[in-house]
């Protein structure tokens, strides 16, 4: 089989450069979620808000594992 050295050159360039633009594209979005996401996500609450925690074992659906399946797939929660 015969390798030509000039479509493996372009190949190599082809793929330094395609990891290059994915690497930016990458940093891109990384600074766009950083800059849309608020600073402090578990800060304690000012003013009237509460801050809600996960339920406890008390609060849960009474049916078990099916009937907080179809809870979540209704309400989206």
């Amino acid at each position: 089989m015969i390798f030509s050295l000039r479509k493996g050159w372009r190949f190599i360039r082809f793929f330094v450069l395609l990891c290059i633009l994915a690497f930016l594209l990458y940093s891109a979005f990384e600074r766009l979620s950083s800059w849309v996401t608020p600073i402090q996500h578990y800060k304690i609450p000012e003013g009237n808000a509460v801050k809600v925690a996960g339920t406890s074992i008390a609060e849960e659906p009474e049916g078990g594992f099916w009937e907080r399946l179809r809870f979540f797939y209704w309400y989206g929660e």
